[in-house]
């Protein structure tokens, strides 16, 4: 299995990208000297980029930051950690080597990736001077805080097309502004959606774009009077999406319908629903129409049955998009028999409206027509790949993924679907806010549903079939969804955390240090809601996921275990335990023993990481622990005498300082064993015996051999169908008899003969 390589230049500009701070150098623009004064190199340029670093922590105060409360904040971004999400325009980066210049389209790709991975801001932008970089084409979709001054740069480019779109703090004045004399003279394309106009809704600057061929002015508070301007102003115009806008009055396109080759208006509320399709028909030159719906709404229905119903209307056309719309079935039958040239048809309908017999009919019909619809799984996945910006027919596309993969109906090519989600994801919910008006945390539902088809699409043998590439980028999605939703309180539904956690133990378990330490902020994110459950004693629900996630995720996996140490998170759980240990046994909820639980777990994981026991040896730990090794409730106990056992398997060298400690503990441990029942109930599931044999061959320590023998012989009693083949196979018969020979203790090697009775017992 191969993935597709990156090219030379690729792979060059994404190490730009994720090494800005060693490849440029921080500079104040009001400083005095600029950098390009200088006459020689910096003897060390190590230490005078360190040198500047400690200057701009000097210079910027608190307030010439822009704070994101997102999760992206936390997510281990060395560049966003240590300089904010944004700088004022005072500090700046620039080039280490002030002679270096990219030509356009090296200098256009690097600014998108800066605008794609969210380092694009008022002091990366910087790096575009014209002396060093020249831009053509600007595409700016991710950025952070970009304000309109920072703008200015572009105003010594010479620019043909533009997008910059969902930028909250720019408004189209003020990027057109930005613009230089060439720019506004030549300018063949612009895309502004989400872009805000100024309050007066003045469209004069939008008139001097004489060039401009193509405008989409989408999900904005253009309106009547705007289109009224670039219809009269504009003579080369020949695409316009007006989608979302507040038009309700499209007449003035007739004094362009000479030109008019693409009208996109989803989402538009026309006041004259007839009116609006005897204007349509007008424009003949079309050969892209968008007219679906938000909802759907009786009177364009019936102007959209008119359009297609008369006779050689749009002869050009080879894409038209009439979701949410119900048409007839022989109405579009008799459209597309007279529309030779159709490529696209959008038959989205949020409630499908259109039986599977239909849709696949169609299909079988015109095999070379692209169909966006819910019949079969090639029709939703052109659903994700065609709207990167409609919340409900991606919303419609992931249900149907869902039941299409979990009823065993299947997929030809499950990475394509996984990409393909990804994708829309990143372009929904991870990047920027919804276009939609949606109650709060609403927007989530798209992840959380997207959380659900990802981990169908990869559960079992599936996920083999998925290059290691796609399942990484499939687990960097469901943890930013996971830390967004935590923050937004939606992360409280077991069925979800389940899912969750499932499908990290699925795909991420590879022990890649890369790919851990990338989503080391994600693993911060997560505890940092923790920490803040516990301050305000709110033990619920949520926080009971969220520990089981941590306790899962730590399972076999001593990458994560030093993540979570580093990220202080046993001193985390200690504090959690050391408050719900406080209460009296009858105090305690069902939710609360889930999370004591969680955490003990947790702990349990890191104590099996050898080089991790050394930050358990703690006095006042040792004694939370050993205090719960005697609690009512079974698993509490285990979990507890399991972070002994691997804590006192360390020997003297582990316990230098308190030797009359560690003869204590394991006292303890072996007395609270010994008084076990055998068969408390299915305490724990292992996924591997491994730590188990580690802890069996402690022949000099009979406490820790008995708890490891126990906990063997407690699973292989209570599964024996799932856990005998396995002792088998991880080679257990022959440490069952190593231990036998070698073991000092007859308790343990009484647990051992049941171990083996229970193998003899179970035909293989």
């Amino acid at each position: 299995m191969y993935a597709q390589p990156n090219t030379l230049r690729s792979s060059c500009i994404c190490f730009i990208c994720d090494n800005i701070q060693s490849v440029c150098r921080l500079q104040s623009s009001n400083s005095g000297a600029r950098r390009d004064d200088y006459t020689e190199e910096p003897l060390d340029r190590d230490l005078a980029n360190r040198l500047d670093s400690i200057e701009l922590k000097k210079e910027r105060q608190p307030n010439q930051l822009l704070k994101d409360s997102g999760p992206d904040s936390t997510s281990g971004d060395t560049f966003r950690n240590e300089f904010g999400p944004t700088l004022t325009t005072n500090i700046q980066y620039a080039f280490s080597d002030p002679d270096v210049h990219l030509p356009h389209n090296i200098s256009e790709q690097l600014l998108e990736r800066l605008s794609d991975i969210r380092k694009l801001n008022d002091s990366t932008i910087k790096i575009f001077q014209p002396q060093n970089t020249t831009l053509r084409r600007l595409v700016i979709k991710n950025a952070i805080g970009l304000t309109p001054d920072a703008l200015g740069i572009l105003k010594k480019h010479k620019i043909l097309d533009i997008e910059i779109v969902h930028q909250p703090k720019i408004n189209i004045n003020k990027l057109l502004e930005c613009l230089g004399e060439w720019t506004i003279r030549n300018l063949r394309t612009l895309n502004v959606e989400g872009i805000l106009f100024t309050p007066n809704n003045n469209f004069d600057l939008l008139s001097k774009l004489r060039t401009l061929r193509s405008l989409n002015v989408s999900d904005t508070e253009f309106n009547n009077e705007g289109l009224d301007v670039i219809a009269r102003e504009l003579n080369c115009l020949e695409n316009i999406d007006i989608s979302l806008t507040k038009v309700t009055d499209v007449s003035p396109l007739r004094k362009c319908k000479e030109n008019i080759k693409v009208l996109a208006m989803f989402g538009v509320q026309v006041s004259d629903p007839e009116k609006t399709g005897s204007i349509l028909l007008e424009l003949t030159k079309l050969v892209y129409l968008d007219v679906a719906s938000l909802l759907f709404t009786e009177p364009m229905h019936l102007a959209i049955v008119k359009i297609m119903t008369t006779k050689d209307a749009h002869p050009c056309l080879s894409s038209l998009d009439i979701s949410n719309n119900c048409v007839p079935e022989d109405v579009i039958r008799l459209y597309l028999k007279s529309h030779s040239k159709m490529k696209f048809l959008g038959l989205v309908e949020s409630d499908t409206k259109y039986s599977d017999e239909f849709l696949n009919a169609l299909q079988d019909s015109y095999p070379d027509l692209t169909f966006a619809a819910l019949g079969n799984g090639k029709q939703i996945i052109n659903i994700l790949k065609r709207y990167r910006n409609r919340y409900g027919y991606l919303l419609s596309s992931m249900n149907a993924i869902y039941m299409h993969s979990q009823y065993g109906t299947g997929w030809d090519d499950i990475e394509e679907v996984v990409r393909v989600i990804i994708k829309s994801i990143h372009a929904n919910v991870l990047h920027r806010e919804m276009v939609y008006p949606l109650q709060q945390g609403t927007e989530y539902a798209l992840g959380i549903k997207a959380i659900s088809c990802i981990y169908n699409l990869l559960e079992d043998d599936n996920c083999l079939r998925v290059h290691p590439t796609c399942r990484r980028e499939a687990v960097e999605c469901v943890l930013q969804i996971m830390s967004k939703a935590i923050i937004v309180g939606m992360f409280d539904n077991r069925y979800y955390n389940l899912v969750f956690v499932k499908l990290l133990k699925q795909v991420m378990f590879n022990d890649e240090k890369p790919f851990y330490e990338k989503n080391c902020g994600y693993i911060r994110t997560l505890m940092r809601h923790i920490k803040h459950k516990i301050t305000r004693r709110m033990f619920n629900e949520e926080l009971k996921c969220l520990t089981r996630i941590f306790w899962n995720v730590t399972d076999e996996a001593p990458g994560n275990c030093k993540i979570i140490v580093r990220e202080n998170g046993m001193e985390v759980l200690m504090d959690l335990l050391q408050v719900l240990s406080g209460h009296p046994p009858y105090e305690l909820h069902e939710i609360h023993s889930s999370i004591i639980n969680a955490a003990l777990g947790t702990l349990n994981n890191i104590a099996e990481v050898k080089e991790l026991r050394k930050e358990f040896m703690k006095d006042n730990f040792i004694e939370l622990v050993t205090h719960l090794l005697d609690s009512d409730q079974p698993l509490t106990g285990y979990s507890s005498a399991g972070i002994l056992a691997n804590l006192i398997s360390g020997g003297d060298e582990l316990w230098t300082t308190n030797e009359t400690l560690q003869k204590s503990c394991s006292d303890k441990l072996m007395t609270t064993v010994l008084n076990w029942e055998k068969h408390r109930g299915g305490l724990v599931k292992y996924e591997s015996f491994c730590p188990l044999f580690q802890l069996l061959k402690c022949y000099h320590i009979p406490a820790v051999q008995l708890w490891a023998a126990w906990a063997i012989e407690h699973v292989c009693g209570y599964y024996a169908n799932r856990y005998c083949p396995l002792l088998v196979k991880e080679g257990g018969k022959e440490i069952l008899e190593r231990t036998l020979k070698n073991s000092t203790s007859i308790e343990v090697k009484k647990l051992v003969l049941d171990i083996r009775q229970h193998l003899n017992n179970f035909v293989l």
